[in-house]
């Protein structure tokens, strides 16, 4: 992998993110929006419910994503870091 700034930077913002109260409390928001909606579809909505359980499955592949970026950026850093310790920076 080749460590970048950028990507130190994505994933302290990925993990601002991930800790916000405010993002936390949106993602439980639609959760429980979208599961409501579930309940309250018709019951020959087939297709309704099936989109509703495909954007219910979407929500954690979000919060993933964000987790993969901040890893990448904390794996940078070290990667980083330990350049410039080998460089005498």
């Amino acid at each position: 992998m080749s460590a970048s700034p950028y990507d130190v930077s994505r994933g302290i913002n990925a993990r601002a993110v991930l800790e916000n109260p405010e993002f936390k409390a949106a993602m439980q928001d639609v959760r429980v929006a979208i599961r409501e909606a579930v309940e309250l579809t018709a019951p020959g909505d087939a297709q309704m419910r099936e989109f509703l359980y495909q954007s219910l499955r979407a929500l954690p592949m979000i919060e993933q994503a964000l987790t993969r970026r901040m890893n990448t950026g904390a794996i940078a850093a070290v990667e980083l870091a330990q350049a410039e310790n080998e460089l005498g920076i």
